[in-house]
């Protein structure tokens, strides 16, 4: 996604994540540091690229999503592009 306040991919969107009341994400720099946590989302805009105020550079981070108790948790990729 590209946060760059154009109005297109400025938040990476997890879609109908709010049909998961139990749902929690976790995103990680390269370094394996949390940069992002959120839990009981309802809005499909998830992270909007920022950590602790600032831009996050541009990168590759890494996520854990875990959509409830009964459903696998899914792990992976994603592009920052700034």
């Amino acid at each position: 996604f590209s946060p760059n306040g154009d109005g297109i991919n400025d938040f990476l969107v997890v879609r109908d994540i709010g049909e998961f009341p139990a749902n929690s994400i976790q995103i990680f720099n390269r370094y394996g540091q949390p940069v992002f946590e959120a839990s009981n989302l309802t809005q499909d805009q998830v992270w909007d690229g920022t950590f602790k105020g600032d831009e996050a550079p541009e990168g590759t981070y890494y996520y854990i999503l875990d959509l409830g108790p009964d459903l696998e948790v899914a792990k992976g990729w994603i592009q920052l592009i700034r």
